[in-house]
């Protein structure tokens, strides 16, 4: 199994290094890593909801990124809800 760290590595190198992604979708994976340590793992670890919201709000531009740069890959594109998980 990969470590987080190796997956960051590798995304910035093959991504982000190539030009095909922007930084600063880079930082939003490294500090989304951050925040689910500080959450699961820190004695006291309180993510805020304004945090949560942030994350949120990045995690839905990375998917509207990632859509349009890589492509879909399925026929049907509805497979998936940009801003959480589809009800199946």
């Amino acid at each position: 199994m990969l470590s987080p760290s190796t997956v960051h590595a590798a995304f910035g190198k093959h991504f982000v290094k190539t030009g095909m992604v922007p930084e600063h979708f880079h930082r939003y994976i490294i500090r989304a890593m951050e925040v689910r340590e500080a959450g699961d793992y820190s004695k006291g670890g309180i993510v805020t909801p304004e945090e949560s919201a942030e994350q949120i709000a990045r995690a839905d531009e990375f998917l509207r990124m990632a859509k349009e740069t890589v492509g879909f890959s399925s026929s049907e594109p509805d497979d998936v809800w940009i801003g959480g998980l589809k009800d199946e």
